[in-house]
């Protein structure tokens, strides 16, 4: 008897348990009604709320299904992925068709549709100018600013297309790369050619007319005027001429003797007054009592005849 309760209790417990359910969600990488190529890769994903085995098939609209692995993919629950390229089965729709099961919770399937389209062919454009031959009237490799027939662009009307020109936007001469020429200055004062009424190399201080400057009239223009500002002379390299005045010259004052001179004056002193006092008196010891001859006395060598 005890055993007859406990198979009811049980039973009664099991259909009290609550059955899982088992669902597959997929979808591709470009959505669900996404356009492909033939050999573009395609990548589908999924969803799965159990552990379950896994099979895709690549399906056509007349019920024709190839299976994209060989064998069925495991995978645990939750995300998974798988891609492959598409092979060339014609274009239209076709389905992404996914099959899982369990060995517990039973099994579900779900599909995904997607289109295969033929690629368009780009425009063949023989130039490489961006503009397709079929709307390309001129030939230009190698040039790509042009209009939209397929012809070089000429912004300035130069006659120098802008892929040459170094200056699109100003009119220039082909001969300078479309830029404009420069004017001419054959004596490189700074005044052009079509302005300069005075041919002079070598002299670049000139008026707005080329012309050498003469800031001080005196005749000499100023890059060979010494005084550019002063009013000169052309024998003195245009600078005026400045006159020399005697002026009187001042007497020497007397000269005294400094202190330092002194000591040399007592040392020479008694050396000049010496002979200057000894020599007349030797003279008078010689003459002895003898009168002492005139002026026009006439004393002879032989000191015997006085007249």
């Amino acid at each position: 008897m005890a055993v007859v309760l406990f198979l009811i209790f049980s039973l009664q417990s099991v259909t009290q348990v609550p059955a899982q359910t088992f669902t597959l969600d997929i979808w591709i990488d470009k959505g669900c009604g996404g356009e492909y190529h033939v050999g573009d890769m395609i990548t589908v994903h999924w969803e799965v709320s159990h552990s379950c085995q896994l099979t895709l098939y690549e399906k056509e609209p007349d019920g024709t299904r190839r299976k994209v692995s060989a064998a069925p993919i495991i995978t645990g629950p939750g995300q998974g992925s798988k891609g492959w390229t598409l092979g060339d089965y014609g274009y239209g729709k076709r389905i992404i068709q996914a099959n899982a099961t369990t060995s517990l919770y039973g099994s579900d399937s779900d599909e995904c549709e997607f289109y295969v389209v033929e690629k368009k062919k780009e425009p063949q454009d023989t130039d490489g100018d961006g503009v397709p031959d079929d709307q390309d009237n001129c030939y230009n490799p190698g040039c790509y600013i042009v209009d939209s027939q397929g012809c070089p662009q000429d912004h300035d009307s130069d006659g120098v297309n802008d892929c040459d020109d170094d200056c699109p936007y100003d009119k220039g001469s082909s001969s300078n790369d479309g830029c404009p020429e420069s004017p001419s200055d054959r004596d490189n004062d700074g005044v052009t050619d079509d302005q300069d009424n005075c041919y002079n190399p070598g002299c670049s201080i000139v008026d707005s007319r080329g012309c050498p400057k003469d800031s001080d009239s005196d005749g000499l223009d100023d890059c060979e005027d010494d005084c550019p500002t002063e009013y000169g002379e052309k024998s003195n390299d245009g600078c005026p001429t400045t006159s020399t005045t005697s002026t009187p010259s001042t007497p020497a004052s007397p000269t005294t003797p400094e202190s330092s001179d002194l000591p040399l004056l007592l040392i020479l002193l008694p050396v000049i007054a010496i002979p200057a006092i000894g020599v007349p008196l030797l003279l008078r010891r010689r003459q002895g009592g003898r009168t002492v001859p005139s002026d026009r006395t006439r004393i002879y060598d032989d000191d015997t005849r006085i007249y």
